[in-house]
């Protein structure tokens, strides 16, 4: 399985979902406007139809990784003022069965 990551900044990860032509895209997005920040999309390539699968909410994902073994989503979360006590790092299990994400553990950078 592959995955696809996409970051608006876009950051994105494909992993193939169920058949050869359906892939998991990972989007992270600035949650300035109200975003969750990290998407998961179930994307057809014969079809280029896309379907909405789940959603976690950490603010403004810049950068998303994925393990070798696409078992877990690394996230770089950005604190856009001087304020701020700088971003975090944010470790996410991943499901490629269902497409699920769920938060393991976050820490400042």
């Amino acid at each position: 399985m592959k995955i696809v990551v996409v970051v608006t900044l876009l950051t994105g990860w494909l992993l193939p979902a169920k058949a050869q032509k359906d892939y998991y895209l990972l989007v992270g997005t600035y949650t300035g406007a109200g975003s969750n920040g990290i998407y998961v999309y179930n994307f057809n390539t014969g079809t280029a139809e896309s379907r909405l699968v789940d959603s976690a909410k950490i603010a403004n994902p810049s950068f998303l990784a994925v393990s070798p073994n696409e078992k877990y989503v690394y996230a770089v979360s950005e604190q856009g003022n001087a304020s701020s006590n700088g971003g975090s790092v944010a470790a996410f299990a991943f499901n490629k069965k269902n497409g699920s994400l769920q938060l393991l553990n976050s820490q400042p950078s």
